[in-house]
């Protein structure tokens, strides 16, 4: 847990959008702390480790632009008013991952499998995976990364 909350603070801090996985894992640590009664030092530790490379970073903004949210400011104005080049339909990442790769189908199979389980730590994985996904869906500003060979 110390681990994921250090991880996603830097990825937040590097790529805009990944600030939004944290509404997921927070909504799954709730539901833990409250519903299952599980320890609340769990999720005080992954804060914790979470804000520990993000409030340096504030801090630094904050010295550096006298806006500690700056970059991300600039990355979605840029995100917003970058043309219609990049303005694709919902479908786009769907259509693309499966032209990239058709095993990408295959995915559908482990979905439903992990549907079908009552096990909570996979189905709060899955949550995760989608809410993200869903989010990259709903942007209007979708572009594919090339790949190597």
């Amino acid at each position: 847990r110390k681990l994921s909350g250090f991880i996603l603070g830097v990825a937040s801090m590097t790529r805009f959008f990944q600030i939004f996985l944290v509404i997921p894992i927070m909504l799954s640590y709730f539901y833990l702390v409250l519903v299952r009664r599980e320890r609340t030092k769990d999720f005080v530790l992954f804060l914790l480790c979470f804000f520990a490379p993000v409030v340096p970073y504030l801090i630094f903004n904050t010295y550096l632009y006298n806006n500690m949210f700056y970059p991300f400011a600039l990355q979605a104005f840029m995100t917003k008013n970058t043309g219609w080049v990049f303005n694709q339909p919902i479908s786009f990442y769907i259509v693309n991952l499966l032209k990239e790769n058709l095993l990408v189908v295959f995915s559908l199979l482990g979905i439903t499998n992990l549907l079908r389980t009552r096990n909570f730590q996979k189905n709060m994985f899955l949550f995760i995976l989608l809410f993200a996904f869903i989010l990259y869906n709903l942007t209007k500003h979708k572009e594919m990364r090339p790949t190597t060979t």
